[in-house]
């Protein structure tokens, strides 16, 4: 068995994605609680999908735990704020 493990996906339909479009269109002001100031390295759904069909072939992954994470670290806040100007 080899385990991949990713902190936050994004992607249409994923749980964070969803929560950050729907608090970023709803609420344009708000007061923020602490946890947004954690970092975290999101990942692209389609590059998790790509890490789950690549893993398959590699032998040395077996029995192994994977992470999985982009090529940024940023805040929760970040990442919002990326969303609301790219929306």
């Amino acid at each position: 068995v080899t385990e991949l493990r990713a902190g936050v996906i994004i992607g249409s339909g994923s749980a964070w994605f969803e929560m950050i479009r729907h608090t970023a269109e709803l609420l344009p002001i708000m007061v923020i609680p602490s946890w947004v100031s954690t970092r975290i390295q999101p990942i692209a759904i389609r590059d998790v999908l790509r890490a789950l069909v690549d893993v398959l072939a590699i032998d040395a992954a077996r029995g192994e735990v994977l992470e999985l994470g982009g090529p940024e670290v940023m805040t929760f806040r970040e990442m919002m704020l990326r969303y609301a100007r790219a929306a």
